[in-house]
């Protein structure tokens, strides 16, 4: 599912002198695609840029983790969009809880996708979704969202305090730093056509090659 995943199963030696990672695809007719590239850049960037987390409000989500790091961003201009099952809001004018919403509307709203988990995520799908979306990416490097690093809409941090803050600080301020080096993101290698074969050619293998 993951390289995350992988080394979860490795330290509990849950593993053959052989393996493989094939990650979970994603539906066609269960995502949009949006091909517009948006550039965040100081020069460009709007007046205010709209950070979103869409989740639950728990620790193992890193909600509060982003809540300490979100409070700790003073005299800048930006909005924090926030979807899904939250009960303990921050109490500052930036902040805007919508409840329970769409995800692709949710998704068009935002300019950055915030996604803070601290536990070891098996996957990550709404980081996908994000950028199938074209939108920037900020994530922890825990589990398998670790694995989307490789991307150039991706931004990875460490979970520890002024981490988050100290990359969307310099977003707010400067915009998306150049990371045209890296991976473009192409969502048909995740699509079901592509892990089908993923799957396929590793069936076959073991079949040739049974010892």
């Amino acid at each position: 599912m993951s390289e995350g995943q992988k080394k979860i199963f490795s330290k509990f030696k849950f593993e053959s002198k052989e393996s493989y990672i094939i990650q979970n695809s994603i539906s066609d007719t269960d995502i949009e695609i949006n091909d517009k590239t948006k550039s965040i850049s100081k020069a460009n960037k709007k007046s205010e840029l709209i950070l979103g987390y869409l989740g639950r409000g728990t620790v193992e989500k890193g909600y509060f983790f982003l809540v300490d790091e979100i409070l700790s961003i003073r005299n800048l201009k930006f909005c924090i969009k926030i979807g899904g099952n939250v009960t303990e809001k921050m109490n500052i004018e930036q902040a805007c809880y919508l409840g329970h919403v769409e995800k692709n509307t949710f998704l068009d709203s935002i300019d950055v996708l915030i996604v803070p988990s601290l536990w070891s995520e098996p996957f990550g799908r709404v980081v996908i979704e994000a950028l199938c979306k074209n939108k920037i990416v900020v994530c922890s490097n825990v589990g398998g969202v670790s694995d989307f690093g490789k991307y150039s809409n991706v931004i990875m941090f460490t979970p520890k305090p002024g981490e988050l803050s100290k990359i969307l600080k310099e977003i707010i301020e400067n915009g998306i730093p150049d990371n045209s080096s890296k991976q473009a993101f192409n969502y048909k290698d995740f699509n079901s056509e592509s892990i089908t074969s993923q799957y396929l050619r590793v069936y076959n293998s073991i079949i040739s090659n049974p010892d």
